[in-house]
């Protein structure tokens, strides 16, 4: 090639190989490419229709923007050709140096596609500056932002959002940001308002709410919600089961619950004796053992000869918590007939903890 011009001329009317080497020829000559080179470049991908040559044509680009300035940025995100937008959030992401500075502006644009491609564009990074502009977007009047937003500020564990989200979450009709909203809050582990929304949401029709909703509850639920959960066990049979038992469980830890509402350990006893999924049995074992261990010790030696592993594991956390000197040897007697390493561990845990008890 004779000139850089001439590259760029084989890059609109060459051939696939004159193309390739023509674009080998600019990355070789990478430091003599200024603005001019740079929009003609961006001008080709638009208009390529071959994937291999707009994706040399893009790491080329991905060198080059960086060192000459974002600016070109914002003709990439405002193109027509969605790979030339997609490559222009590709680039930020991969700078060295994030333009957040200029991503701010274009966060602000009158066009809400561009304003979606540049916070997609740094929902990788989690700089102070980032923050800040995805926070701006909470007030934006397209939804798919401001669901992108939440969702972004609740990966990052935003607190300072905490209060604008709960906002949102209150007065707010769209099922999917709701939903997205009460899972950021999860995450932040941040909800002032807390019973508030637990009472808002606690009657919902929509069984597809609860989902989100019962991770919310089970990071800021009270003792006095666990009856709540097991309500929506009963209106939705099956459907919430894990989800139930997971903000059930997450509950009586966090505030040591002492005694069960009837309702909610007839539930809990209903799974131990009739679902077939063992990490059911499992948790539902644990939770009744956490609040009265005393009264499965039976069930739990019972439970050390069965063949379902979780099970097993759950009747050994029992008898390490409750168990006397007598249920030593029965499980020194169990360690002798397992070779499985999880199984000899926990036994071998449980007799310490039972001998340090017992104060032998």
């Amino acid at each position: 090639m004779e000139s850089l011009n001439e590259s760029l001329d084989v890059l609109v009317n060459g051939t696939k190989e004159e193309k390739k080497e023509a674009l080998r020829e600019l990355s070789d000559n990478l430091s003599k490419l200024g603005k001019s080179e740079l929009d003609a470049l961006i001008d080709v991908l638009e208009k390529e229709s071959s994937r291999a040559t707009k994706e040399r044509i893009y790491l080329l680009l991905q060198e080059l923007i960086p060192k000459t300035g974002f600016d070109a940025l914002e003709k990439m995100l405002r193109s027509d050709d969605p790979f030339t937008r997609n490559a222009a959030v590709e680039i930020i992401k991969s700078s060295p140096g994030s333009p957040t500075a200029y991503i701010k502006w274009l966060a602000r644009d009158g066009n809400k596609d561009v304003r979606k491609f540049a916070i997609d564009a740094i929902s990788s990074e989690k700089s102070p500056e980032a923050v800040a502009i995805i926070r701006e977007r909470l007030n934006d009047e397209e939804i798919n932002i401001v669901t992108t937003a939440v969702e972004y500020l609740g990966n990052v564990e935003d607190t300072e959002s905490a209060p604008e989200i709960e906002t949102l979450l209150l007065n707010i009709e769209n099922r999917f940001l709701q939903c997205t909203c009460l899972e950021a809050l999860s995450k932040i582990g941040y909800s002032p308002k807390s019973d508030k929304i637990i009472e808002k949401f606690a009657h919902e029709s929509d069984p597809l709410i609860y989902f989100s909703y019962l991770r919310y509850v089970a990071e800021f639920g009270e003792e006095r919600d666990l009856e709540r959960v097991q309500a929506l066990m009963e209106k939705f049979p099956g459907l919430l089961e894990r989800e139930a038992l997971d903000a059930m469980e997450k509950i009586i830890s966090r505030h040591g619950v002492k005694k069960l509402p009837e309702g909610v350990r007839n539930t809990l006893e209903n799974i131990i004796s009739s679902t077939n999924d063992s990490n059911r049995k499992y948790q539902a074992l644990k939770m009744l053992s956490q609040v009265d261990g005393r009264k499965f010790l039976v069930k739990a030696r019972e439970m050390l000869r069965s063949d379902d592993e979780m099970l097993k594991l759950s009747a050994i956390e029992i008898l390490a918590d409750f168990g006397d000197e007598k249920d030593i040897e029965l499980l020194e007697n169990i360690a002798e007939d397992t070779e499985d390493d999880e199984i000899l561990e926990a036994l071998g845990d449980a007799v310490s903890k039972i001998q340090e008890r017992v104060g032998r």
